[in-house]
């Protein structure tokens, strides 16, 4: 009776460890779940003071963007960018908001909120300096033509331009 015990004690513990590994396996290779429709780049828009939005662009910096590619989120701030990784993105306790966790260069832990602006989903609300400030709008990439370009002329920003004065107003 004793082996038999003893049989039945040593499966339990291999099974009990190999059940170990499989979750320990399971989160180490564990990606975040960035659902596809973040996926891609993203523009930021201008609300004009009549309400209108529009892709702005002025001529000393980009216009900032950003980029989620798999488990990667590169913010374009203008004249330069950030990369992080992504950790994780879940559901907030706030209806329809999204808590996105990340790491920028392994270092400091970031978090971002985003929202749906439209039902269609190509229209981003994302606060990228806490719950408190303002959020900034973005545009999905395939949607950017929907909206009025206009990029700020050279001359407003350098000396040593080259244009016109006057002669880049809007860009179509």
């Amino acid at each position: 009776m004793k082996p038999i015990i003893l049989v039945l004690a040593v499966l339990m513990a291999c099974a009990g460890r190999q059940q170990q590994n499989e979750d320990q396996v399971g989160v180490a290779d564990a990606e975040p779940d960035l659902p596809a429709t973040f996926q891609g780049y993203w523009e930021k828009l201008t609300q004009w003071p009549n309400g209108q939005w529009v892709v702005y662009r002025p001529c000393d910096a980009d216009n900032p963007s950003l980029t989620f590619q798999s488990d990667t989120l590169v913010i374009g701030w203008g004249q330069d960018a950030s990369i992080a990784v992504i950790d994780n993105i879940k559901a907030d306790e706030i209806p329809g908001r999204f808590v996105l966790a990340a790491r920028d260069e392994g270092v400091e832990a970031l978090v971002y909120y985003l929202e749906w602006e439209d039902d269609e989903k190509t229209l981003l609300r994302v606060w990228l300096y806490g719950p408190d400030e303002a959020p900034e709008v973005y545009a999905r990439a395939d949607v950017l033509e929907n909206y009025d370009l206009f990029e700020q002329p050279c001359h407003e920003c350098w000396e040593d331009c080259d244009e016109v004065e006057g002669e880049i107003e809007e860009i179509e």
